[in-house]
């Protein structure tokens, strides 16, 4: 009975040192909470480890084109901001100095703007305008270059706001040259009515006041046309308007050297 249960034991044990002859002990291992546990608690064999798999959330995924894109330019940076404001704080100004009446004037007596002539009269103390009947050469030409300058304004605007809005056009450097040249014009048109308007109204006015017939006919209105010359609120605005407009073109010029660069 000894032998026998010897024959049994000898034929159940097993050593992986034997199994080496026949095949290799290699025992797989598995990854958990970056602990690894072996399948096989069997002593004195080769551990071969398997690589775990990525997490496909920790894979780089892959952008589309268009969220590049939509990266690649902010619809508007720093300084095409400081443009746009400043555009549309001289645009407010040039349309409140396009519309009042106080461009240039006689101390108490009279003034004159792109559409009307003002008098006080000193016994009520009552200002009137009344439009132009026969308007002056200088102030024809003033009208001109305001009305041209409106009409940049407008386009300006409408350029602007399709540059924003619209995200494919902030590639094309056509739209923003175009801009900029457009904002350029507006702000010229307006120096220019400044100039005529300042130089010429000077000249009229000065005029007004060496000629007699005129002085009398205003008097017998009650109008005191021998005051001193001044230049009214209206022009201050528009002289402001005029460099605000022009600034903002610089700063326009500085964006659409970034976005060449960008587009490079």
């Amino acid at each position: 009975m000894g032998r026998k249960e010897k024959k049994k034991k000898k034929k159940s044990s097993y050593s992986c040192d034997d199994a080496e002859q026949q095949t290799p002990c290699s025992i797989p291992m598995v990854e958990k909470k970056n602990s690894f546990a072996s399948l096989d608690p069997r002593p004195n064999c080769t551990v071969v480890t398997l690589p775990a798999r990525p997490s496909q959330a920790l894979l780089p995924q892959k952008q589309s084109p268009e969220s590049l894109d939509e990266c690649a330019h902010p619809v508007v940076s720093g300084t095409g901001a400081v443009a746009t404001c400043f555009f549309l704080i001289g645009l407010l100004m040039f349309l409140v100095a396009f519309g009042s009446h106080d461009w240039l004037g006689l101390e108490k007596g009279l003034t004159i703007s792109l559409w009307r002539r003002c008098v006080r009269n000193y016994d009520l103390n009552v200002w009137g305008c009344k439009p132009w009947k026969t308007v002056p050469e200088f102030v024809r030409a003033a009208q001109g270059f305001c009305v041209v300058g409106m009409l940049t304004y407008a386009l300006s605007v409408i350029i602007l706001i399709a540059y924003v809005t619209v995200q494919f056009l902030q590639r094309i450097r056509g739209v923003l040259i175009a801009l900029c040249l457009l904002i350029f014009t507006a702000g010229c048109m307006t120096l220019m009515a400044l100039v005529v308007m300042g130089i010429k109204g000077n000249d009229y006015l000065k005029n007004l006041k060496l000629d007699e017939r005129e002085v009398i006919r205003y008097l017998g209105r009650s109008v005191d046309v021998l005051g001193g010359f001044y230049i009214g609120w209206s022009f201050i605005v528009a002289v402001i308007s005029a460099f605000i407009t022009l600034a903002s073109f610089m700063f326009c010029m500085i964006e659409f050297v970034h976005v060449s660069d960008v587009n490079d």
